[in-house]
């Protein structure tokens, strides 16, 4: 979810939302959009994967995919891993991680996939969401990136500081909130001081809006989202919510 950002946002604040199916109104097309699928996988050359995604007319592409965000590269082959940076993340998130990068080394992927996304904005004529790697990457990498976006006339929709960089898997590079807004400032900074009018989240945790597994998680996802909620730095903030359905 990509959302304005407000004065604060914690588990202390009700949020209640009515849906009226009568009253007809106008959608704003930006709210379809998709994640961009894993090109490790996924041949957007294949012309059968092509005819079964562009007639979705979605409008938005989010880039990249999910946690692959925080160690990417994207002037490097692929999503620009580097096996030394894995070091920096723990548990299920390194192991996947671990995965898919012995997985594009064995299809010997040359190119990089900032291109293939390109080329996929190109064929859909989406606009791109991006994840800036502010976990191990740096403000330059990140503005060149945009600046060959926009050689590319690629309309971006936003710049997202980071992919769910609360979790514990992170901790060995950003400790704690502090840690996450001093840096996504620094990068704030740097993105508005050639584009002030592109659109900056930052990541909210998903604090009571899920099952929690524990006190502990519960209080620091509080702790990290009343502190953020202080900042004004700025456009909106991002919250990822996974809920299971009993019934299905």
């Amino acid at each position: 979810m990509f959302l304005p950002a407000a004065d604060s946002f914690s588990a202390t604040n009700r949020l209640d939302i009515v849906i009226d199916v009568q009253k007809g109104g106008k959608i704003d097309p930006t709210l379809f959009g998709i994640a961009t699928p894993e090109f490790n996988a996924c041949d957007i050359n294949d012309q059968t994967f092509m005819d079964l995604a562009i007639p979705l007319n979605f409008k938005v592409i989010r880039y990249p995919p999910g946690f692959m965000g925080n160690l990417y590269h994207w002037k490097d082959k692929g999503y620009g891993f580097k096996e030394n940076e894995f070091e920096l993340i723990g548990g299920d998130t390194r192991v996947t991680l671990g995965r898919f990068y012995k997985f594009y080394k064995e299809k010997e992927t040359k190119a990089a996939y900032t291109d293939t996304f390109i080329n996929f904005l190109e064929s859909s004529g989406a606009k791109a969401l991006l994840i800036a790697n502010i976990y191990t990457g740096s403000k330059e990498e990140l503005v060149e990136l945009i600046d060959y976006m926009k050689d590319n006339c690629i309309e971006l929709a936003g710049i997202e500081l980071g992919n769910e960089l609360y979790l514990e898997s992170y901790r060995g590079g950003i400790d704690g909130v502090k840690t996450y807004i001093e840096r996504a400032k620094g990068f704030a900074k740097a993105i508005k001081a050639k584009y002030p009018d592109l659109k900056i989240a930052v990541i909210a945790a998903p604090s009571g809006l899920e099952r929690q597994t524990g006190i502990l998680r519960l209080r620091y996802f509080e702790e990290w989202n009343r502190l953020l909620s202080k900042e004004d730095f700025y456009d909106s903030y991002v919250v990822h919510i996974y809920k299971s359905l009993d019934e299905c």
